[in-house]
């Protein structure tokens, strides 16, 4: 994500993430959907590993609240785009 390099200050000529390999360790089954639960993230050679992650608590049988979808009136909303010129 272009902005968030920008912060760590991040030369625009350098990679940093990429290409990235998702390694699905666990995946789960809700409701006859599969999800990946757990998996690591690499870089494409697979020498450098850049994460453990975890998904939990996935609903799906609730009713999908709104409100959710309205940013509240203090929100501060980034206008960059996720691309670095």
């Amino acid at each position: 994500y272009g902005p968030m390099l920008d912060v760590m200050n991040i030369p625009k000529d350098q990679e940093v993430f990429g290409p990235m390999l998702r390694k699905h360790n666990y995946i789960a089954e809700l409701d006859g959907l599969k999800f990946p639960i757990l998996f690591t993230t690499h870089s494409a050679d697979m020498k450098q590993q850049y994460g453990d992650h975890a998904i939990y608590d996935i609903k799906l049988n609730g009713d999908f609240d709104e409100s959710r979808m309205v940013a509240p009136e203090n929100a501060i909303l980034d206008p960059a785009l996720d691309i670095r010129k």
